[in-house]
């Protein structure tokens, strides 16, 4: 993995985490699919010149919602 690559991801995982604490909210569509790319970028594997392998089946768990008292 290129510096570069590490360095975005450690870049957007801070901002990201920051956002999350600071705004306390629901997950977002889009946060899950950010991931799913994330991951399909990360696992991608060329086989031959016409050929790339990515995972394509994923499964999502999210937790129950809390109550605020």
């Amino acid at each position: 993995m290129g510096v570069l690559k590490r360095f975005e991801q450690r870049l957007e995982g801070l901002v990201n985490g920051t956002f999350a604490k600071v705004f306390k909210s629901e997950v977002q569509p889009v946060e899950i699919a950010g991931a799913l790319q994330r991951e399909c970028d990360n696992n991608a594997q060329i086989w031959n010149r016409e050929r790339t392998v990515v995972p394509n089946d994923f499964i999502v768990e999210l937790s129950a919602p809390t109550t605020s008292a």
